[in-house]
């Protein structure tokens, strides 16, 4: 009898400690995740100027519109006929980019501070994503366009490609919006930094 009751009182206390591990479900402190990220526009500013790290390598003449010389085997990537294979750093380089770029945008439309502090990293953001499809646009022709950060399971990671019309009309708008909240070049105090 006085087993049972320890063998009771062992499975309470180990209930109770399973039922109440809230205290588990905390935010990680040794990294920056969404969760804990894009609370104030320094964060906002930080990111929009990681994305000038895409500038450090142009894919060569790849990224260039000279990249008719560059061929999968049959067609010539630069008549925009070309499948993307998993291997081509233009293809995932750019869409791993522009998932950065949209993460900011979609923070940015639910930062509650005030939305002039972050306008200009806001129009930054917008010029990247034009920036990012342009070179797309040069390599593939159209190509699906994701206005979103997905996640792996998101309907867009599989989405098909949009035309040539809709890449430009897409990179048409993003660069009026980058105009509008960005400083003229005359204003820019640091060099290296998108303005108008």
């Amino acid at each position: 009898k006085n087993i049972d009751i320890k063998i009771f009182g062992l499975l309470m206390v180990l209930l109770g400690s399973v039922s109440s591990c809230d205290f588990l479900d905390q935010d990680p402190l040794d990294e920056v995740t969404e969760a804990i990220y894009f609370q104030n526009a320094g964060q906002f500013e930080n990111a929009a100027n990681f994305f000038y790290t895409r500038f450090g390598f142009e894919d060569g003449d790849g990224g260039t519109d000279l990249s008719n010389n560059v061929t999968d085997g049959s067609e010539n990537y630069a008549w925009g006929q070309t499948v993307s294979n998993a291997n081509d750093g233009i293809w995932t380089n750019n869409y791993s980019q522009l998932r950065a770029v949209n993460q900011l945008l979609e923070k940015a439309a639910i930062y509650e501070g005030d939305a002039s502090d972050i306008a200009v990293s806001v129009a930054t953001a917008h010029w990247f994503r034009a920036f990012h499809y342009d070179k797309l646009l040069r390599r593939f022709g159209g190509v699906p366009l994701v206005l979103i950060a997905p996640s792996v399971d998101s309907d867009e990671v599989y989405a098909a490609r949009n035309s040539r019309y809709e890449v430009v009309a897409q990179i048409l708008s993003d660069l009026d919006v980058a105009i509008a909240g960005l400083p003229t070049a005359d204003d820019v105090q640091g060099a290296g930094t998108v303005s108008y």
